[in-house]
């Protein structure tokens, strides 16, 4: 009979600690209309690239996607014989088309199952490298750069600052070197 009264002052206290709220403590203090720190600000400007990031991100795009095709032609160049050679030339595409014809080809006599696999991976990795390199070149026409009346001119000293310093090369030697902007 002692667990039907304790169930119940259980649900009981639940049931109440549930309905009274409690104080809330993370209340914003009230500022002050004059505080500066209530006035709205401006979002600071975007430090963006300059106009010339585009040219280099899309080479860069270029220059990614040709390695990796160079790498699937010069498979299809070693491996000619294979039924796959062909179609791994295709850029892009090519990796993806030749996964389902990775098999030996019939004038291929040390070909193994590892050597099926090690092609597949390969592949597959070209594949990722060349579609990778192409959205990086994609991806630099959408690039935000700063506009060309913006562009900041990078700071140039007013005149060249030289000052010697000794350094000791070794342990009965000194020397003088010199040091500075120009």
């Amino acid at each position: 009979m002692s667990r039907p009264p304790r169930l119940c002052l259980a649900l009981l206290l639940a049931a109440l600690s549930l309905l009274l709220p409690g104080r809330a403590g993370a209340e914003e203090p009230e500022l002050e209309p004059t505080d500066p720190a209530t006035q709205p600000r401006s979002a600071p400007k975007p430090d963006l690239p300059p106009p010339s990031t585009r040219l280099n991100l899309a080479l860069t795009g270029v220059g990614i996607t040709a390695g990796f095709y160079g790498g699937a032609l010069a498979s299809s160049l070693i491996w000619n014989r294979g039924p796959w050679a062909d179609q791994i030339r295709i850029p892009i595409a090519g990796p993806w088309l030749a996964m389902t014809e990775f098999e030996c080809g019939d004038a291929e006599p040390n070909c193994g199952t590892a050597l099926v696999i090690v092609r597949g991976v390969l592949a597959g990795i070209d594949g990722v490298g060349q579609a990778g390199g192409l959205f990086v070149a994609l991806e630099s026409l959408f690039l935000p750069v700063r506009s060309k009346q913006s562009a900041r001119p990078a700071p140039r000293a007013t005149h060249a600052r030289l000052r010697p310093v000794p350094f000791f090369p070794g342990r009965d030697g000194i020397g003088l070197g010199i040091v500075g902007e120009l």
